[in-house]
């Protein structure tokens, strides 16, 4: 019993924490969004959704490694073996740094390209995703490293820290929206919700560090051994992670252009795809939460080959998923005029109260599978159930997506807003049938 109760008052511990910090970080984006769609209507959150990509290739590298890294670190500290964990902790530091250099070469030379391959076709789009995007470009190490720190932190045991550094970063880039986009402040408009998000993102960083100046710290760089064998390993239990992030930015691009291709490029509609993108992100913070949550605590208990813990967190996790799923279906239900008016500016485009709720109703018809089914990849990272993870994330992430962004608007256009519900019901089917398989504990990875 008293194991019991320990465990549950761990997950909650760590639930609430990464629950409070995705809830930050989603109202400092969400505020970014609305800031510019009051500011400057559909156009602006057109521009938004042309941007989204962006967030999502510069965070699923941090994820990438940080996922990947931390929970290898874990388990192998829970088995006593401190500086074989710290090895990873080194070897992804300089996998993060390295990716983080490329990815900001590549956008400065071809920021353009890009935000037109994104979306963007729009002139007036074009150069609002213009202006939204120059600071970010010149922070997008930041942007890289935030999630790396926040994995690490989050796993030596100081969870409360990465979740100040989060609402300090939040709660900057919710004021410096406000105050850097209208003319109450520094008029800067859409640039302006730009400025206040890179700096918000260096500030989170900076707090996230003082965790190496604390004594209960164990993060040190060691020497490094076998490191094509780390790398290995930190990307097959990462890559799932990973790919759930990226190909969401690639199913953005996709939804863009075929958006753009079947309405002429019509800003409205790309606007209110810039809403659900924004919700979107809103819904998979929460459910990435429980994965993260329960991600250290599974870690730890795989490592000392603890199966009924494994089992009862694994329930906590199910729970969890579900409960938040069920409160967003309800407020989506409900109150999408309201959802809409909040990021346009409904006097600038009133087209968009006659068509956007039902949109927004097709695309978060399937949101409470949504939620069990993102948890369920950081489930089978947490086991070391690398095939399982790379699956449901692949499934749900690009391939059945793919698919039916292509097939369905050519039946007719408005079914396109169902193509991401179809595909996370066929992954629950499939998950429904990996859970049935029995969890085998087998240390199987070459870790040293």
């Amino acid at each position: 019993m008293e194991g019991h109760m320990k465990n549950k008052q761990l997950f909650l511990k760590y639930l609430f924490s990464t629950l409070f910090s995705s809830a930050i970080v989603s109202i400092y984006s969400i505020v970014d969004s609305v800031c510019i769609g009051q500011y400057s209507g559909s156009t602006g959150s057109a521009a938004i959704a042309a941007c989204m990509p962006i967030w999502t290739i510069v965070y699923s590298f941090g994820i990438l490694f940080g996922v990947g890294g931390a929970a290898l670190m874990t388990s192998l500290k829970s088995q006593g073996k401190i500086k074989d964990g710290n090895s990873y902790f080194t070897v992804s530091f300089i996998l993060t740094a390295i990716t983080s250099i490329i990815i900001w070469i590549v956008f400065f030379l071809f920021r353009d390209n890009l935000l037109i391959f994104f979306g963007a076709k729009n002139e007036e789009v074009l150069e609002a995703a213009r202006d939204y995007s120059f600071y970010i470009m010149v922070a997008i190490p930041f942007f890289v490293f935030v999630n790396y720190f926040m994995f690490f932190v989050r796993n030596d045991n100081d969870p409360i820290l990465a979740t100040v550094a989060t609402v300090v970063g939040g709660v900057f880039n919710v004021f410096g929206d406000i105050f850097f986009v209208f003319d109450f402040g520094l008029g800067m408009g859409i640039k302006g919700a730009g400025l206040a998000t890179a700096i918000g993102q260096a500030l989170t960083i900076v707090i996230l560090c003082t965790h190496f100046f604390k004594k209960t710290n164990t993060l040190k760089f060691e020497k490094i051994s076998n490191i094509s064998n780390k790398i290995f390993n930190i990307l097959k239990i990462g890559i799932s992670a990973f790919i759930l992030d990226v190909c969401m930015g690639v199913v953005v691009v996709i939804f863009n252009n075929q958006i753009n291709l079947y309405t002429s490029n019509n800003a409205s509609i790309l606007g209110i795809y810039g809403v659900i993108c924004n919700m979107q992100t809103l819904v998979q913070g929460f459910a990435y939460s429980v994965g993260q949550a329960n991600q250290p605590l599974l870690s730890a208990e795989y490592g000392k080959n603890n199966k009924d813990s494994i089992k009862e967190l694994h329930r906590y996790g199910l729970i969890s998923s579900l409960i938040i799923g069920l409160i967003f279906l309800l407020v989506f239900m409900m109150l999408p005029n309201v959802i809409i008016s909040s990021f346009i500016n409904t006097k600038l485009n009133p087209e968009v109260i006659d068509i956007g709720p039902k949109y927004l109703r097709m695309y978060f018809a399937t949101v409470p599978i949504l939620a069990i089914n993102v948890y369920l990849t950081y489930y089978y990272q947490s086991v070391q159930k690398a095939e399982k993870s790379f699956i449901t994330s692949i499934c749900r992430g690009f391939i059945f997506p793919l698919i039916f962004l292509f097939i369905l608007p050519i039946i007719k256009f408005d079914l396109i807003f169902l193509a991401i519900p179809l595909g996370e019901i066929i992954v629950f089917i499939m998950n429904i049938f990996f859970q049935k398989t029995p969890l085998k504990i087998e240390n199987n990875l070459k870790l040293l």
